[in-house]
């Protein structure tokens, strides 16, 4: 009896789950570098809205004591301005693709409740990006949008 051995295809097939593997792995190396600088850029901005936050408070602008409203209103507005810089496409809200920013003052460990802040005082700049996964067809349980929280904080100078 002769045996026939047909091999047709065997190349094709094996390619197909190779390239399958590989794509997967290439298409999550693309998303953790996406992640990683938008982690990277939000955390730059909101050190970069704390630092103007505390050094915001002692402008000529504000009068001694530092009014907390007015420090929170300018610090929010540098955050937003910072943070769409680095993320043009990055728009304030909550949904996909966009952030939130939230600034705090406090007075040695507890929020301060206040009008007004004085030299000493730590200002919290915190941030949460959306990320939007673009790759979520391909890789299976990787999809959807996942929160990127990045928060920097400083004293009031």
């Amino acid at each position: 009896m002769r045996v026939i051995k047909n091999t047709k295809g065997q190349t094709m097939v094996e390619f197909a789950l190779i390239i399958a593997l590989f794509l997967a792995i290439l298409f999550g190396i693309v998303e953790f570098g996406r992640a990683w600088y938008y982690s990277n850029h939000l955390g730059n901005s909101v050190r970069a809205a704390a630092r103007y936050g505390a050094v915001y408070a002692n402008s000529s602008s504000i009068s001694t004591p530092y009014n907390i409203s007015n420090i929170k209103s300018g610090t929010m507005t540098y955050a937003n301005s910072e943070i769409t810089s680095f993320m043009p496409t990055a728009k304030p809200g909550n949904g996909p693709g966009q952030f939130r920013v939230f600034v705090d003052i406090f007075s040695n460990t507890s929020t301060f409740s206040g009008t007004t802040a004085q030299r000493g005082f730590t200002i919290k700049v915190s941030a949460t990006y959306q990320y939007q996964i673009l790759t979520g067809h391909i890789i299976p349980f990787f999809s959807g949008t996942h929160p990127i929280t990045r928060s920097a904080s400083m004293p009031i100078e």
